[in-house]
């Protein structure tokens, strides 16, 4: 049987949670998200959080099943203008 403990499950939520590293505070901030569309339902989700994101995310493509949302907050748009 698998070695499950809190603090295991506590590790891979922080993990899953880019957003919480992200301080308005800072000048420029970026957030990767990584997808693998092998998932149900990750090709969806994807698009959903690029559609959230609007213009301030970039999808690229690592191989033929995962994508990393690229967010780019705070001086990192202003690059782009």
């Amino acid at each position: 049987m698998g070695n499950d403990t809190g603090e295991t499950r506590r590790k891979e939520s922080r993990m899953n949670n880019g957003s919480e590293t992200c301080y308005h505070r800072e000048p420029e901030c970026t957030i990767l998200m990584l997808f693998d569309i092998r998932l149900p339902g990750m090709a969806e989700r994807l698009h959903r959080e690029r559609a959230a994101w609007r213009e301030y995310g970039d999808i690229e493509a690592l191989d033929e099943n995962h994508f990393v949302l690229i967010v780019r907050l705070g001086g990192a748009q202003g690059l782009a203008a």
